[in-house]
């Protein structure tokens, strides 16, 4: 069953989706079009912070019509006049920031649900609005999910957080399957050492001792990464494989 302990909407008050391209998130994840290619026929992928446009969602599609990609987007299901969330747009329009706020004037009503209208109506199908740390899927669901620049990097900021999220992760993943975490090191909660080798060992080791009763329970198997991003910082990812004695 899933997880109906995580957060609320209202409870994490901000989300940020951003515009990036299915090939530049495949390569964060060092993912290669052949490891699309190498999956078994019918294979299910789950995305989990799916940005502004299912960019992921639709390239998969390129490579291998027959697989299914789900696209996890919380902001999809954003009431306005409900959650009290007002959208501000970027100049060039490749984010949106989601921001709780205490009151809407009309205009900000009015903008935000112009936003939220073409938004649902243009996303993929496929595409869930869920929140990560209470995912609505079924046990060893998806044979390979992909978190990049996601809520292991935004909202993952307090162990018990980590632990029920990849708890989640590993529940809906097949066993044998991969999850991938890209990056580990940005938790903006956390405070780290200024020297950037310094602060990717203490984002290893946050990591590690979030997720040490999975790790030594041996349900899953954790392998860090380093990766340079588009803005040429070498970065920290982690593949996590979901052992197949967990059934």
């Amino acid at each position: 069953m899933a997880n109906e302990n995580g957060p609320s909407m209202e409870e994490i008050g901000y989300f940020r989706v951003t515009s990036r391209n299915g090939p530049e998130i495949l390569s964060q994840c060092q993912l290669e079009q052949q490891d699309i290619q190498n999956l078994l026929p019918n294979s299910t992928i789950l995305e989990v912070g799916s940005g502004l446009n299912q960019e992921l969602a639709k390239h998969l599609k390129t490579i291998r019509p027959d697989i299914t990609t789900v696209s996890l987007d919380p902001t999809l299901g954003i009431t306005v006049y409900q959650q009290r969330f007002f959208i501000e747009t970027s100049a060039d329009g490749k984010q949106l920031e989601y921001k709780l706020s205490q009151g809407l004037t009309p205009e900000q009503k009015d903008q935000t649900t112009a936003v939220q209208n073409q938004r649902i109506k243009t996303a993929e199908e496929n595409s869930i609005a869920a929140l990560a740390q209470s995912l609505p899927f079924k046990d060893n669901a998806f044979d390979l999910i992909i978190d990049s620049f996601g809520p292991g990097t935004w909202f993952c900021n307090k162990p018990e957080t980590t632990q029920r999220y990849v708890s989640e992760l590993c529940r809906v993943l097949k066993p044998n399957g991969l999850a991938i975490i890209f990056p580990v090191d940005n938790w903006k909660e956390y405070v780290f050492s200024e020297n950037d080798e310094q602060r990717n060992q203490e984002a290893k080791q946050r990591f590690l001792s979030s997720l040490q009763q999975l790790n030594s329970s041996g349900e899953i198997k954790i392998e860090f990464y380093q990766q340079v991003n588009t803005g040429k910082n070498i970065r920290i990812g982690a593949k996590i494989t979901k052992n197949p004695h967990d059934k």
